[in-house]
């Protein structure tokens, strides 16, 4: 079964440490390194594509009114990226209800992220994105160990004071991330998230 310490322990291995017990109340350096890195570098690679395992899509439709008479709607605090906000889904979409590729062919909205709304000139728009999954049994096989590499990584300086071996660290979760992309790209759509489509989703500059 899939935990925390599961995945940091996998780090840890890829660093050739020994494995760790507790991350509640940490009483070692590394166990405090783990912490410290552990939930960035999961939310780095749930950031890196548009996974199937992390996808939502929602309907927002009750906005407040921002200081120039634009629509707010609250970004909720399980959405880690808002990716697409669509003015309708179109008949062909709901006639046949994918998603998919035909979702790039939806009319988009004019919409950014400012201070966790989506402001927007709608009062109703479709929102897709990819949720902050924080239990580890829902990542898949992959994705665990791309997480693992990039947190071994992150520790692979204060740890080991080896560059190398942070570089090696590195190659792993770009190569672990590419096969994972792969894997959950079988079962659906695996999107690579540029940094245009982050900045948009971040509200960056506003």
């Amino acid at each position: 079964m899939a935990s925390e310490i599961s995945i940091c322990n996998m780090a840890l291995a890829y660093l050739g440490q020994e494995p760790i017990t507790n991350l509640l109340d940490p009483q070692t350096k590394i166990e405090q390194l783990c912490l410290t890195f552990y939930a960035t570098s999961r939310d780095s690679v749930l950031e890196s594509a548009a996974w199937t395992f992390a996808s939502f899509r929602d309907v927002l439709d009750q906005p407040t009114e921002g200081p120039w008479g634009e629509n707010l709607h609250p970004i909720k605090p399980e959405w880690l990226v808002v990716l697409r906000c669509y003015r309708s889904l179109g008949s062909n979409f709901i006639q046949s209800g994918r998603v998919g590729s035909q979702s790039r062919s939806l009319p988009q909205a004019n919409w950014q992220v400012i201070d966790g709304n989506i402001v927007t000139d709608l009062s109703l728009i479709y929102v897709t994105g990819t949720l902050r999954v924080t239990e580890p049994n829902k990542f898949p096989a992959l994705v665990q160990r791309t997480i693992a590499a990039l947190l071994a990584a992150e520790m692979a300086i204060a740890i080991t004071e080896n560059v190398k071996l942070q570089t090696n660290m590195l190659s792993l979760y770009e190569n672990n991330l590419a096969e994972a992309m792969v894997s959950d790209g079988i079962q659906g759509r695996s999107e690579v998230i540029n940094a245009t489509q982050l900045v948009s989703a971040r509200g960056r500059g506003g």
